[in-house]
């Protein structure tokens, strides 16, 4: 696949003349190829559906009667503990097999890694995409 680099601004005209490739959904018609971020108040749930959501991906299960593929998911939790991950990952899987059953596509980076940097980005998608640890 090739990309062309878009000029900084261009025409409504020109945008509507110009093919676009199909959107490729990981969770067809809600969630689409690439980053997503989950915006909220304080103590809503985002990282609870993130997780949730990225194990179902990562198990291939359906998410809310939508029939995905299993795919390999990183999950950049960048505030939690690696101790506070495994306690949630274990309340997600509750029943449902071994502890390690569906898990092996989900790639966990946790705040402590970041918490041992001399100096961290303000920005959690800056150090997810700077490659720097």
């Amino acid at each position: 696949m090739t990309f062309t680099k878009l000029p900084k601004a261009i025409s409504a005209e020109e945008l509507l003349s110009m093919p676009l490739p199909p959107v490729k959904w990981i969770i067809p018609g809600l969630l689409p190829a690439g980053l997503a971020l989950f915006a909220g108040p304080s103590k809503a749930g985002k990282s609870w559906l993130t997780l949730w959501l990225c194990l179902q991906i990562a198990q291939g299960n359906p998410v809310w009667n939508r029939e995905i593929e299993p795919r390999t998911v990183i999950y950049f939790s960048l505030e939690d503990t690696f101790n506070r991950l495994q306690n949630r990952i274990f309340q997600l899987i509750d029943g449902r097999g071994t502890r390690d059953q569906g898990c092996a596509g989900l790639l966990v980076e946790s705040g402590e890694v970041h918490r041992k940097c001399r100096k961290l980005a303000g920005n959690s998608l800056r150090v997810a995409c700077s490659g720097r640890y």
